[in-house]
């Protein structure tokens, strides 16, 4: 089977020989159900090739959630994503059934450590913002011209219970 896929150079996999024959038949005279979709996944991108603002995933393992939380964002107009290892392992299937397709309109950068992408975001002029349950401060207004700035990054890290 594994000799039936070829890499593309840097994107995806081809499927052909007799796995390609096999997965799509014309079953059209028969009743078996053949195999009538294909599950692309994301390929990681590098930061500098991305757009902000940013949410950074850090250690969400719910595909369920991260489905969610893709669709959330990319209705707010947000398409660039950072996260940890965990996090991309949850890009499968049903995150991309749960968030509607919006998975595949997205752009990812897989982060080796979540830390040194945030650093490289600081070093940039971007503004982080962390999402925490207790904070001593509340997100401070800003000016017009930063509130218009497109230069912030938004980390949601590892769910609870």
């Amino acid at each position: 089977c594994s000799s039936d896929l070829a890499a593309a150079p840097g994107r995806a996999y081809l499927v052909g020989g007799q796995l390609l024959k096999e997965l799509f038949r014309d079953v059209s005279e028969s009743d078996e159900v053949p195999c009538r979709f294909v599950v692309a996944f994301p390929v990681p991108r590098p930061l500098a090739a991305m757009t902000p603002p940013f949410v950074v995933l850090d250690g969400l393992s719910s595909a369920m959630n991260l489905g969610q939380l893709i669709q959330s964002a990319r209705t707010l107009g947000i398409v660039s994503f950072i996260v940890s290892k965990a996090t991309w392992s949850a890009l499968n299937g049903r995150a991309a059934r749960v968030s509607s397709g919006w998975m595949y309109h997205a752009d990812f950068h897989l982060a080796s450590k979540v830390t040194d992408a945030l650093v490289e975001l600081k070093r940039r002029g971007h503004r982080l913002y962390a999402a925490e349950e207790f904070f001593p401060q509340a997100v401070s207004p800003h000016s017009a011209e930063s509130a218009a700035s497109k230069n912030w990054a938004l980390v949601l890290s590892k769910q609870h219970g």
